[in-house]
């Protein structure tokens, strides 16, 4: 129940209260003064219809009355399978777009765009997650936690929701009692590799599973080429440009950024969900996934069979979708090597320099001695940040890449780099040990932002958008003092 930085009463209050709408019986008499008037609010109905405390009169209870606007239909079943596609379009449309309505606090989905951006409209992970558990509930669909980070605007994910329906031939899935009461985390959510993954963390034995973990995943099926890699890698758009506000002489210079995903078993698009917000209206973020960590409903992911497959297939995605834009690399730890090696494959076999590479705490291969100090932090940190258990593929996902990138030394690339540390360490570090901060071995460019490994792209994500922007502009105005020169000695002959 408990969360970085909300380790109080407050916070497991909330959590008893979170349990109690989702139909879990609470002792309240426990908790409460026996003074305390107990107002006997409904459990399950609860989490479809708002509730407001009316003021108590002299002498009697405070009472409770029902809103209205805002309940989802209890259940949804509008026959698709007797409707032409037109119209199983349109219903599964109108409910995405109540469900969303609910979430928000709206009464009515006339003021939704459908092309809008979630994030945009308020939608934050646990939001994103309690839209997602809606829409479970009432198709019985088993989208994962990230569809929503994967379809960021309405229609998007009314589109994924329609085709997911289509694939089981319009035909709902268990009922919507049954779907949350499968929806919470039990000891063995996630299967045996997460269960272990626990206790190895507990154990202080996090290196040694990841080992694990990387061994096991020779055993996934796995594919050797990007045109057989069976994900979308198409890149998920975060944050827009307003061209009202951009400079018309840097327009054409002005890189977008394009969050590279790491490596954690449960990271995806999400992770740059903060920083991407601070860039609204500035640049176009992107956020690209990582093969192997897609939610394609099956058990057992195809995983790339060399670390090339998979930069290939995202090169692939990336170069289509930025049409020749101009673009900057972001990644975060794995993420971050992850990002430096896409330049160097970009630039080598596709002839591609990125306008530069943002490196965000990274530690890689010769300077990992903290990573391995702080193994059980974190550890702690990766269950900590769970939007649902990290599932069986992801783990063995993780741990192939841990192999991949374990195994080599950055490789050199053009691309200007930004390389960004945490202002504090993770855990205890003893000063004779030297340094501990992100360190990096080839030519770049280093800034220290508030926060440490996990905070600083979290609680800190607007120093360190400021700290990216800055960098930014001046490589951006370098590169056209530079062009207005080539120019001009051009123009002299």
């Amino acid at each position: 129940t408990l969360r970085r930085d909300q380790g109080g009463r407050h916070r497991l209050v909330t959590s008893l209260a979170e349990a109690w709408v989702n139909g879990l019986p609470v002792d309240w008499s426990t908790l409460l003064p026996a003074t305390t008037a107990h107002i006997d609010l409904p459990t399950y109905a609860f989490q479809h219809r708002h509730y407001w405390i009316a003021p108590a009169l002299p002498g009697r209870s405070p009472a409770f009355t029902e809103t209205v606007g805002t309940a989802p239909e209890t259940p949804w079943n509008p026959k698709l399978a007797e409707l032409d596609e037109a119209g199983r379009r349109r219903e599964v449309r109108d409910m995405v777009l109540r469900q969303v309505a609910a979430v928000l606090r709206h009464g009515a989905t006339e003021d939704i765009d459908l092309d809008r951006p979630l994030r945009e409209l308020g939608f934050d992970s646990l939001t994103a997650m309690e839209l997602r558990n809606r829409i479970n509930a009432l198709t019985g669909l088993d989208l994962p936690a990230t569809v929503v980070f994967e379809h960021p605007t309405p229609g998007a994910l009314a589109d994924c929701v329609g085709v997911a329906l289509a694939g089981q031939d319009w035909e709902f899935g268990e009922t919507q009692e049954a779907a949350l009461a499968t929806s919470g985390f039990g000891p063995d959510a996630g299967g045996p590799f997460r269960a272990l993954f626990r206790q190895a963390v507990n154990d202080d034995q996090y290196d040694l599973f990841i080992d694990v973990l990387a061994v096991a995943s020779a055993f996934q099926p796995k594919f050797e080429t990007p045109d057989a890699c069976p994900e979308s890698l198409e890149p998920v758009r975060l944050a827009t440009a307003d061209p009202a506000t951009a400079d018309p002489r840097r327009a054409a210079s002005r890189a977008l950024l394009v969050g590279c995903t790491g490596t954690a078993a449960n990271g995806g698009t999400q992770e740059f969900m903060r920083l991407s917000a601070s860039f609204s209206g500035q640049r176009d973020f992107l956020a690209l996934p990582l093969p192997g960590y897609g939610s394609s409903g099956i058990r057992t992911v195809p995983l790339p069979a060399t670390l090339e497959a998979a930069l290939d297939a995202q090169a692939l995605a990336l170069l289509r979708s930025t049409a020749g834009q101009p673009f900057v690399l972001v990644g975060h730890s794995g993420g971050a090597l992850l990002a430096h090696a896409l330049a160097g494959r970009l630039e080598e076999v596709y002839g591609v320099v990125p306008a530069g590479v943002v490196l965000v705490d990274p530690y890689p291969p010769g300077h990992q001695a903290p990573i391995e100090a702080w193994g059980q932090l974190l550890g702690e940190g990766l269950f900590a940040g769970e939007l649902e258990p990290m599932p069986e593929s992801k783990l063995l996902a993780m741990g192939r890449y841990a192999r991949f990138l374990g195994e080599r030394p950055p490789a050199p690339t053009s691309a200007p780099l930004l390389l960004v540390r945490a202002e504090e360490p993770l855990g205890a570090w003893p000063e004779e040990r030297g340094d501990w901060r992100a360190q990096w071995d080839q030519p770049h460019t280093a800034v220290d932002v508030p926060g440490d490994h996990f905070t600083m792209m979290r609680d800190h994500a607007p120093a360190l958008a400021q700290a990216v922007a800055a960098w930014l502009d001046g490589i951006e105005t370098t590169g056209v003092q530079a062009r207005h020169t080539a120019q001009k000695q051009k123009g002299n002959q």
